[in-house]
């Protein structure tokens, strides 16, 4: 009997475990944003950036991130921030996040680079960071 009523207990543990997601977190993982540029734009940075107010192009700074100009403006515009102008060589460094202001700009800039991005909404979740890091490091493709 005391065998049984152990069998019993052991079972109903390893059903409690596995349903409880094996003792993890029962919320599921952020969905893993692609890197590929095209994937960015409609997932991140046209909702997250390309409004009215930001990055639109009619406004301060001027850097338009809409759709079909954000890829130019990003590997081309001039980093327009007096400090991270010395600092910076570009938005986007093909092949090097750490030297790309954009990468800066949306993980922690310092003092006299301007706020982190997104502007007046919380930190981009680490797997978007994590997509845009990646792609810069592919060497930012158009793709």
């Amino acid at each position: 009997m005391r065998v049984l009523y152990g069998s019993v207990l052991s079972i109903l543990f390893l059903i409690s475990f596995i349903d409880s997601g094996c003792g993890g977190s029962t919320t599921a993982p952020p969905a893993v944003l692609s890197d590929k540029f095209h994937d960015i734009q409609s997932r991140l940075l046209t909702p997250s950036c390309a409004y009215s107010g930001c990055h639109d192009g009619n406004h301060p700074p001027y850097l338009s991130l809409q759709t079909g100009l954000a890829y130019n403006n990003l590997l081309h515009a001039k980093v327009q921030n007096s400090v991270a102008d010395t600092i910076y060589k570009a938005l986007v460094v093909p092949g090097e996040p750490d030297s790309s202001f954009l990468y800066i700009k949306i993980t922690a800039p310092i003092a006299g680079e301007g706020d982190r991005m997104p502007d007046r909404l919380t930190k981009l979740p680490q797997n978007e960071i994590d997509a845009i890091r990646s792609w810069i490091a592919r060497g930012a493709p158009n793709d």
